[in-house]
């Protein structure tokens, strides 16, 4: 007598490939693989110097506008202390700063 597994089994057609379940070390090669995706603050991080690096590329179009000393002092501060992380407050610095 046939057991219940046997009837109910699955015969491969001729021709056509079964996919099968990937096995335990195919998965972690997968998700080696994969990048991970970015924590909550990690992308509210990346947001914020996104925003930072757009502003500092358009400080150059505005700098000749606004010849108040106090004003241009704080926009030298401000990417003084992001230059190591964002290359648009470095490159804005070397044209101010000349």
């Amino acid at each position: 007598m046939r057991s219940i597994d046997r009837e109910t089994e699955l015969k491969e057609p001729k021709g056509l490939k079964v996919l099968r379940r990937p096995t335990c070390s195919s998965n972690l090669k997968m998700l080696k693989s994969q990048p991970k995706k970015p924590t909550v603050e990690e992308q509210k991080e990346k947001q914020k110097l996104d925003e930072k690096a757009r502003t500092f590329a358009m400080l150059d179009s505005q700098w000749n506008l606004h010849p108040n000393p106090e004003w241009r002092q704080r926009w030298i501060d401000e990417p003084e202390k992001w230059q190591d992380k964002i290359p648009e407050a470095k490159e804005f610095l070397k044209k101010v700063c000349k």
